[in-house]
């Protein structure tokens, strides 16, 4: 449990993180559309939606960006 928390505090500090090419234009693609829908992240970047899925959940794991509101009318928000 406490290795847990150590993990976690480390994973949260964004130290040595480096993010590839697709999140990059994920988080400029975020920043640039506010209310912009998983579905027309698959179309401007031309890859599938488990990878813009899996790709968004790793920036969150970053704290790069977090979900605002439901998974229906909710948008992204960067954070750093």
């Amino acid at each position: 449990m406490i290795l847990d928390a150590v993990v976690t505090s480390a994973a949260n500090q964004n130290e040595g993180v480096k993010l590839s090419k697709l999140q990059q234009q994920l988080l400029l693609r975020l920043q640039q559309t506010l209310n912009i829908t998983i579905q027309a992240l698959v179309m401007h970047l031309n890859k599938s939606l488990r990878t813009i899925e899996r790709h968004l959940k790793v920036l969150q794991d970053h704290n790069y960006i977090e979900c605002v509101g439901s998974a229906k009318t909710g948008h992204w928000k960067v954070i750093k």
